[in-house]
């Protein structure tokens, strides 16, 4: 019986543990900046909906090599430094969503911000390029035009980093919001 309860114990633990992951993904946006010496910054927004789950603290991505390069793939956690609501633009319902008023009946969402950084410097002669990547798993339940959006993982990558360029290399990125919800005026 001593035996059965020292292996049953880890197991369980095992069993019951997981990754927090965010569900209800409405949108999200990745991008990369250099900050020289083969260091770069990457940095998630995620937007959900804030009828979901709350936002883990650290999100995982993954950089890997591609082309010619034979690197190691690099598994990165971002740690999350802000997290805000989505401010609805339609007047009227200014203050009603879900996010600060539970239950109002109006869609929320909420942008979670995370960063980290990455060194590529020990692969500066190899001539690499390399992909930015992140998954999780669901799909915000509003999303008609995607089979099964509940269910199905959600991917983002960012492509083009190569750190054999001479000059900085950062990728594009956004500062706004995006319009998450379209007003009905009529």
């Amino acid at each position: 019986m001593r035996k059965f309860v020292h292996w049953l114990l880890p197991l369980l633990l095992l069993l019951g543990s997981h990754v927090a992951e965010a569900s209800h993904i409405a949108a999200a946006d990745l991008s990369y900046r250099c900050l020289g010496g083969n260091q770069y910054e990457i940095t998630l927004r995620v937007f959900t909906d804030c009828q979901g789950i709350s936002a883990p603290r650290s999100a995982g991505v993954q950089v890997q090599s591609i082309g010619i390069c034979s690197a190691p793939s690099q598994n990165v956690t971002l740690t999350r430094t802000s997290n805000r609501e989505v401010p609805i633009v339609c007047a009227a319902q200014a203050g009603l969503s879900a996010c600060t008023n539970p239950g109002s009946g109006f869609i929320g969402y909420e942008e979670s911000v995370y960063v980290g950084t990455t060194d590529l410097s020990a692969y500066v002669s190899a001539n690499c390029g390399w992909t930015i990547s992140y998954q999780n798993c669901c799909g915000n339940p509003a999303i008609t035009n995607i089979a099964n959006a509940t269910s199905s993982a959600r991917h983002i990558e960012v492509n083009g980093l190569s750190n054999a360029v001479a000059s900085s290399n950062s990728s594009p990125y956004t500062n706004g919001l995006p319009t998450l919800v379209i007003c009905d005026v009529s």
